[in-house]
């Protein structure tokens, strides 16, 4: 493995592992760093190596012993550490690479059939990981559902945040440390900027925060309020029966994964009015914010409504409304918080208590009328009715997009493209370029060999601004 691997294929390499690199920053990966700048020599030594899976290995013996010519799904289970603290040496330390002709790493290779690698390769990490504090949540990421939603975050584009004009991503954090990851892997800093503007740092979601959002809106806040760990667990084993049917992988599709961001952007926006509403002491914030929302939920589930997902998707903000009704949820939870008749004394460990969300469930809210008015039915009727105007809105969406960013190429750039002679312009491309500079407007298959055409005189070396 060089490094021009790990460059081509980054954290795919540890698709298998727990966890993706930690960063330069965690005591290992100092502790690496160090090892190979004072004593190379010695890296074989102190570290413990590589343990790696694979589905197939093709060898060969000559006069120099037993070779291995091909790995096929190659997987770095444990010492994903090793590998990155290492390839960031490489790329950082350039001036000292002679210190790496003196390091040597071990490598276990297990190869494993290739219909038994998606049950046996999350054991083997389970168990041969142990140099880094690893939680039950890093074991959970290589679950189909994980990787689902990391694919949803990858694909779809979510509202401009204020003042700008370009649509931005919701960054899914599958393994802890992937957006770091993602990032320092590029090779500058105007790509880093790039990045930082379609995943802003404040549109990251963790496994932790998947769960935490979905069990305050699915009414469980007092188990949020147990502390992380056993709200993942009991998420986790909710999500894990479900997606394993053909149904649940249906139901916790792309509009989940938008409900998901919506309940982000809620959970977020409640965290700040309710510590900045002048009643509000210092306290069980964190145990506030779930049970506000829990108790909407369970107050907007009694009139057989629901929220306007797709709407707080599209535009990422929630309504003055919804606020209003959220602190006036909060208060509720207060009193019951505060209540001297509660059974446990210490607040903290009342808030833990099925009994407490019974007590905040059964007190009476009245949801405000402005509110309620901007609520949508929740048959099923309706919601399929919804969800086919929604793709309808989004496929206009798009159409709109990809027609925007065509028209802002100049003519110039244009009358270049078709000219060169590095490009194989077909005649339909061609006819097509002059559709839209005539017309201003192509239709959406035209506009999809547009931006190819685009794409192929970027890549030999054009220079077309993004």
């Amino acid at each position: 493995m060089c490094s021009s691997d790990l460059d081509r294929f980054g954290s795919r390499l540890l698709e298998g592992n727990v966890r993706s690199f930690l960063s330069a920053r965690g005591s290992v990966n100092k502790g690496i760093r160090a090892t190979i700048l004072a004593s190379p020599e010695q890296f074989l030594a102190f570290n413990n190596g590589l343990s790696t899976t694979a589905t197939g290995v093709e060898t060969k013996v000559d006069s120099e012993g037993l070779k291995i010519l091909k790995i096929r799904d190659l997987q770095i289970v444990n010492g994903g550490q090793t590998t990155a603290s290492l390839f960031t040496y490489m790329r950082q330390e350039k001036e000292k690479l002679n210190h790496l002709d003196e390091v040597s790493v071990q490598l276990k290779l297990i190869v494993v059939p290739p219909e038994a690698a998606a049950e046996l390769v999350p054991k083997i990490a389970r168990f041969a990981n142990t140099q880094n504090r690893i939680s039950e949540t890093d074991f959970f990421s290589n679950s189909p559902f994980h990787v689902r939603m990391e694919e949803w975050s990858q694909k779809l584009n979510a509202g401009p945040k204020s003042g700008e004009v370009a649509p931005t991503r919701w960054f899914y954090e599958r393994t802890r440390g992937a957006y770091l990851n993602e990032k320092t892997k590029l090779n500058s800093a105007a790509d880093e900027k790039k990045f930082e503007r379609q995943y802003p740092r404040n549109q990251v979601i963790t496994k932790m925060d998947l769960a935490k959002y979905h069990n305050s809106w699915n009414q469980k806040p007092h188990i949020v309020s147990r502390g992380a760990q056993k709200n993942f667990v009991d998420f986790a084993s909710d999500v894990a029966d479900k997606y394993a049917t053909e149904e649940g992988k249906q139901r916790y599709g792309d509009d989940y994964y938008k409900r998901i961001v919506a309940q982000a952007i809620i959970f977020e926006r409640a965290r700040k009015i309710i510590s900045s509403a002048d009643w509000y002491q210092t306290g069980y914030l964190a145990n506030l914010v779930t049970y506000a929302i829990a108790k909407v939920s369970r107050e907007i589930s009694k009139h057989n409504l629901d929220l306007p997902w797709a709407q707080i998707w599209r535009t990422q903000v929630i309504s003055t409304a919804l606020e209003a009704n959220l602190l006036n949820a909060a208060l509720v939870a207060l009193k019951v918080f505060n209540d001297p008749t509660r059974v446990q004394q210490n607040v903290g460990e009342w808030t833990k208590t099925e009994a407490c969300w019974k007590k905040v469930s059964d007190h009476p809210l009245d949801l405000t009328q402005d509110f309620l008015e901007s609520l949508e039915s929740s048959t099923l009727e309706e919601k399929r009715e919804r969800a086919t105007e929604e793709k309808a809105k989004g496929k206009l969406l798009g159409e709109l997009e990809k027609l925007k960013m065509l028209l802002s190429v100049t003519s110039s750039t244009w009358d270049e493209i078709t000219s060169s002679n590095r490009l194989s312009v077909s005649p339909m491309e061609l006819s097509i370029v002059k559709t839209l500079r005539r017309d201003g407007y192509v239709s959406e298959k035209q506009a999809d060999k547009l931006l190819a055409l685009i794409v192929r005189a970027r890549n030999e070396g054009m220079s077309i601004p993004e």
